[in-house]
Formats: structure tokens, C-alpha cells, sequence
């Protein structure tokens, strides 16, 4: 894969996006790689509905509850509809290691401390309280440009022709959905990882 990168489409509110990015950094341990993160959001802008995770049952938070638990995170059903755009206008300025630490502690505070990422208070607090610098997605929330592109790469749904969340792209290959460890392993033998 000389100097290419894996894309990761995915969004901070897909609990399978977290399962992917969890997945997805174990291998980087192993076998460090670069990978661009794209955050587009939980659903198509024009059409909001579409995933329906405010209709899951409680059947299936408990299955990925259960799914989590294995990998030793935690999922757990998140208090009412959130959006991730405030927390996706902090990718732009992390960077290396912060980046990392900044992706992993967002989806924490959602997933294991059911916390509203839409307002910027709380999550700034909430990163705080678990140890991420935030003053990067402070000064992300002051620059207008950061917010224009979320909404830019909200896009790719339809340019990129992104079918759900998360995705994982190199060329013209795809790895899409719900992935364990071994679709992870497969997808990157078959790019010479």
C-alpha cells in the first residue's frame, strides 16, 4: 500500500462505526498503517430516516451490548437521538496520536457514558473528564470552514456512493456494514498489507 491510506467512512452516533474504528485500531497496533477517517454522518442528508436507529428494539442494543462487551467496550443504547456534527468538526484539527485518542474518547462519551454530543458543552466536558485535549475541536468550533466541510463530506453519501456506515475504501475496494476481525484481516491481505 506504499504512501496510500484506507478510507474510513463512518459517523460517531453508528454503534457498528464503533465496533469498525475498535476493530480497525486493534489491527493498526499490530501492523501500524495510515488510515483517513471521513466522518459523513449517520444517514444520507436527504434522507435523514434511513438507517433507523430510533426504531432499534432493545433486542438488538442488547446484541450489540453482548458484541462490545467481547471486545471489552461499551455499547450501550444512547438516551435519545444525537448528532455527531459538532464532534465531527473536531476531526479536521487532531492530529497523529491526538486524532486517535480524540475518534475513541468521542465515541466513549456516547456509547459508554450516553452523553448528547450535539452541544459543544457536553461534549468538551465530557472529553475533558476522560482525559482528551479538546482545546483542537475548541478552535475547530471557531472556524466556520471546519463546519462547512461536514457538510461537504455529508456529500459523499451520493458522490462517493456510500450505501451505509461504517465503510471501509481502498480503490475501488469495500469492506461496508457490520465487520468483525477477520473481514478486517481479509480486506487487508487482499490490499498486500
Amino acid at each position: 500500500m506504499a504512501g496510500d491510506a484506507l478510507t474510513f467512512y463512518f459517523d460517531f452516533t453508528c454503534p457498528y462505526s464503533y465496533l469498525g474504528w475498535e476493530l480497525l485500531e486493534r489491527k493498526r497496533r499490530e501492523q501500524p498503517f495510515q488510515v483517513k477517517l471521513v466522518g459523513i454522518g449517520a444517514n444520507p442528508p436527504g434522507n435523514p430516516g434511513l438507517l433507523g436507529r430510533e426504531f432499534w428494539s432493545d433486542a438488538r442494543w442488547s446484541e450489540l451490548h453482548a458484541i462490545g462487551h467481547k471486545l471489552g467496550i461499551v455499547i450501550n443504547k444512547p438516551p435519545s437521538p444525537s448528532s455527531s456534527q459538532v464532534a465531527l468538526r473536531g476531526l479536521s484539527l487532531y492530529e497523529g496520536f491526538g486524532l486517535t485518542d480524540y475518534v475513541s474518547g468521542v465515541f466513549k462519551v456516547f456509547f459508554r457514558d450516553s452523553v448528547d454530543i450535539s452541544t459543544s458543552k457536553a461534549l468538551v466536558e465530557h472529553l475533558q473528564l476522560n482525559g482528551i485535549d479538546t482545546l483542537p475541536l475548541l478552535n475547530a468550533l471557531k472556524d466556520p470552514e471546519t463546519l462547512k466541510k461536514v457538510e461537504e463530506d455529508s456529500l459523499l453519501w451520493g458522490h462517493a456512493r456510500i450505501r451505509t456506515v461504517p465503510t471501509l475504501e481502498f480503490g475501488a475496494e469495500r469492506l461496508a456494514g457490520l465487520f468483525d476481525q477477520r473481514a478486517i484481516d481479509n480486506f487487508l491481505i487482499t490490499l498486500d498489507v
